[in-house]
């Protein structure tokens, strides 16, 4: 399988003294970063990012689950040409104003198609900022 290397999410030197994560978890700290950015957030792009945040404050039904999974899909397969989406579903827990994004993905590149699992999860806070 093909080897990536994407910069630490967190910038953080570690034990061998660089700051960069390698293949599976290079790939997940794209795809969070991606499903976290808002639309016109990124300064000089303001074509990137997404609206998935207007789920939040919705009823979760399967009809909106279908419209976020589409939304998630074409997010992805427009910015991280590395994968593709097995599935990808919102799950709520209301009990701490959290919705859960599951997504399930394998590596293009990979000839076992191995899947791989990314939960992230977004907030409702009282006030309405994220």
């Amino acid at each position: 399988m093909k080897e990536w290397i994407d910069l630490n999410k967190k910038l953080i030197h570690g034990g061998t003294g660089d700051i960069t994560d390698k293949s599976v978890r290079a790939l997940k700290n794209s795809i969070q970063n991606l499903l976290g950015i808002h639309l016109k957030e990124l300064p000089g792009r303001p074509e990137f990012g997404n609206t998935l945040y207007a789920y939040l404050f919705e009823q979760i039904t399967p009809e909106l689950n279908m419209m976020f999974e589409q939304d998630v899909r074409l997010l992805l397969r427009r910015y991280e040409p590395r994968i593709r989406i097995e599935s990808c579903r919102l799950v709520a827990n209301p009990d701490y104003n959290e919705v859960i994004i599951d997504v399930k993905f394998w590596i293009v590149t990979d000839p076992n198609k191995e899947t791989f699992n990314l939960k992230t999860s977004f907030y409702r806070y009282n006030d309405g900022v994220f």
